[in-house]
């Protein structure tokens, strides 16, 4: 969950709020978005890599092969597992579990 949402009743009450909570988020958002076209851009271009598939960077084919991955296991574990993505195995009222020493 975002931060401006999850702190949307007291984001504007005072000014660390406004910095901490909405501006900060708001701008590492923002930079990590950029590097993330910056580097798609360039891992596009066979000569970043040194080699080719499909007539773009390895490493562009790499890192989206493994995103799909990625993608195709979360599905198999929100079909396995539902309770999980919908929030009910954790949540504010659940003990956390220290285990003494």
């Amino acid at each position: 969950m975002n931060p401006p949402w999850y702190f949307r009743k007291e984001l504007f009450t005072s000014f660390p709020n406004i910095i901490f909570k909405f501006l900060s988020p708001l701008l590492g958002g923002l930079g990590l978005w950029f590097v993330f076209f910056v580097t798609i851009r360039d891992s596009a271009d066979p000569e970043y890599s040194g080699s080719s598939i499909f007539g773009v960077g390895t490493v562009l084919v790499l890192g989206l092969g493994l995103i799909l991955l990625g993608v195709v296991v979360m599905l198999i574990m929100r079909a396995r597992q539902p309770a999980f993505f919908r929030g009910e195995t954790l949540n504010r009222g659940t003990p956390s579990l220290i285990i003494p020493e």
